[in-house]
């Protein structure tokens, strides 16, 4: 592996230079081990506004498509 190259999903959004909330990051990471394993469902719930779709799914879609994984789809 590069070491230019990110390690994961958090050294990915530092690259992009986003910043993430602690509860976003825990995400993050979770559904980036995630997408390794056969099937892994995660709900995430809070108000609107707050960088679910925004921050977390953008981010970590993005990610899997640079990293060779998949995420199939959010709703």
């Amino acid at each position: 592996m590069d070491n230019n190259q990110p390690r994961d999903v958090l050294d990915f959004a530092a690259a992009l230079g986003i910043d993430l909330y602690p509860w976003q990051a825990e995400i993050c990471l979770t559904i980036d081990q995630a997408i390794t394993m056969q099937r892994k469902k995660i709900a995430v719930r809070g108000p609107n506004g707050i960088g679910k779709s925004s921050r977390v799914i953008a981010l970590v879609f993005v990610w899997s498509l640079g990293s060779g994984r998949w995420l199939v789809h959010s709703v």
